[in-house]
């Protein structure tokens, strides 16, 4: 496929880093490099935001760059308040960004339907509320946006250097 690195998800979506821990760490880079194949980093919604400390040093261990989670807080509330969500949670969650950047990681926060960062708004309200914080942007899922070409490619240059990763699935409208 002309890949060069992997994600690996954990259960409910995958078994991919479970595996890689029964296999153990350092067989599993051993079999990567045997492939010529980079490992990228994890998606960790189990792990929710603010518990990613040990798998931030899983990732730089093994090379990776990245770790993908949700937001968190309150998304059923009116936009004022949403927007104040928002910010109450990229607040909670420089502590674990500037460990990130520390490690050389940034956490993707990805818009997810049932999640604080599940629309539009909500997204260019992180954006803006990231823009100066290391460690932390934006993992870009339209498939859980309006599937709207001119608010998709709005979005993506108001996220601007904070995308950090695009899902470009074909499992949306175009």
């Amino acid at each position: 496929t002309g890949a060069t690195a992997i994600e690996l998800w954990p259960k409910k979506h995958g078994t991919q880093r479970e595996e890689m821990d029964a296999i153990g760490h350092e067989q599993f880079a051993t079999m990567l490099n045997e492939h010529g194949i980079g490992f990228g980093g994890t998606t960790r919604y189990d792990l929710g935001p603010f518990k990613l400390d040990e798998e931030i040093a899983i990732v730089k261990k093994m090379g990776g760059n990245f770790i993908v989670t949700g937001g968190s807080g309150d998304y059923k509330v009116t936009p004022e308040q949403l927007k104040q969500n928002v910010k109450d949670f990229v607040e909670k969650m420089k502590p674990t960004a500037a460990l990130a950047a520390e490690n050389g990681v940034t956490i993707g926060i990805e818009n997810h339907v049932n999640n604080l960062i599940d629309t539009p708004d909500s997204l260019r309200w992180l954006a803006d509320d990231i823009r100066d914080i290391p460690g932390i942007g934006i993992a870009l899922a339209p498939y859980h946006l309006p599937q709207e070409t001119k608010l998709l490619a709005d979005l993506i240059v108001h996220s601007d250097k904070k995308l950090m990763l695009f899902y470009a699935w074909e499992h949306g409208m175009g």
